[in-house]
């Protein structure tokens, strides 16, 4: 907030809400470093802000604390759309399931690995990978 202030540019409740919203997940993420974490969320919304509405009025709205961050957002919704993916999906949702667990349990979560989508030209590897 003092950042703002400082800056001249107003945060609503509302934007500072999904900014501390924003922190909690990523404090959930392995390689989280505390240091500089709202300082580079408040100077990436300030950067969003600017190119939304220009210098004039400087107010943050939750899209520019947000970014491409949707809270709940399913993150496979476009692989459950492509025909032929399901056993991929069940992969990473249980890659998914055991970095939650290891979360919930205070651990740091293991690295998930690397993944090598082989086969003949056209099946979709390269539009399953870029998902």
């Amino acid at each position: 907030v003092r950042s703002c202030e400082e800056d001249a540019v107003q945060l609503p409740l509302k934007a500072l809400c999904a900014g501390v919203r924003r922190l909690s997940y990523l404090r959930g993420l392995p390689n989280f470093g505390n240091a500089n974490a709202v300082r580079n969320l408040l100077d990436a919304a300030k950067l969003r802000q600017t190119g939304r509405s220009g210098p004039a009025h400087p107010t943050l709205s939750v899209e520019d604390m947000n970014g491409d961050f949707i809270p709940g957002n399913d993150p496979l919704a476009d692989m459950r759309n492509l025909c032929n993916s399901d056993s991929v999906v069940a992969a990473m949702e249980h890659v998914a399931q055991q970095v939650e667990q290891q979360h919930h349990a205070q651990e740091q979560p293991a690295a998930p690995g690397h993944w090598l989508f082989l086969g003949p030209p056209g099946p979709g590897k390269s539009t399953v990978a870029s998902h």
